[in-house]
């Protein structure tokens, strides 16, 4: 004959498969296409994609954990009527299986968005262009990583990823780029930002193809 499960270890069994859902919709939501499109506009790059839509969705899964808490110690403080022993002990291990489930979806979030989306961290757009092409440099900077984009920017205001580039210790170039226009690219010339007595200069050839 079989045992029957009480409240409490049903409750914990829903953590268990909460917490495998979260760990297989991150397998699947990174495997699929994000197809974003990008715009620039008022000298802001503006993101669209599906994915935005589910990463600003995944913050309310925040809530299930907190349902399943305030049930499990519900139930348990029922239980502490009949044997303390035992029911505080059922409090503490909810109080733990939740708190798992807690850290779960930030993981979760975390390793869809990446660390650096936890922080607003003042993403700066810079334009430049010649007689033919505009391009848009997006520094940004997380804690001791820095970092910058460039977009090539069409006549419809779409704009197409076309080079990385890292900088050290959080540091950005505010715009202060040396640019040597070519027929089929241009020459980005930064400040690495090494913090060194002397600035320390990289250059890297952007191709004008995406």
């Amino acid at each position: 004959m079989m045992k029957k499960i009480n409240g409490v270890k049903r409750v914990w069994l829903l953590a268990v498969a909460f917490n495998i859902f979260l760990v297989v919709c991150v397998g699947i939501i990174d495997w699929l296409p994000e197809n974003t499109k990008v715009t620039y506009v008022n000298k802001e790059l503006i993101f669209e994609s599906w994915k935005f839509i589910v990463y600003d969705a995944w913050g309310w899964l925040l809530v299930i954990p907190i349902i399943m808490f305030i049930v499990m110690v519900a139930i348990s403080l029922r239980g502490i009527k009949q044997n303390k022993l035992r029911g505080g002990i059922k409090i503490v291990l909810s109080v733990f299986v939740c708190l798992a489930s807690l850290l779960m979806v930030v993981f979760t979030y975390t390793a869809l968005v990446g660390w650096g989306e936890w922080e607003d961290n003042d993403s700066e757009c810079y334009e430049f262009s010649n007689a033919e092409r505009k391009i848009v440099i997006r520094e940004s900077s997380y804690l001791l990583a820095g970092w910058g984009d460039i977009y090539l920017i069409e006549e419809d205001n779409s704009a197409h990823w076309l080079a990385h580039f890292s900088t050290d210790d959080g540091g950005r170039n505010e715009g202060e780029y040396e640019l040597e226009w070519k027929k089929d690219g241009v020459e980005v010339t930064y400040d690495v930002c090494s913090g060194l007595s002397e600035p320390v200069y990289n250059t890297i050839y952007v191709k004008f193809a995406y």
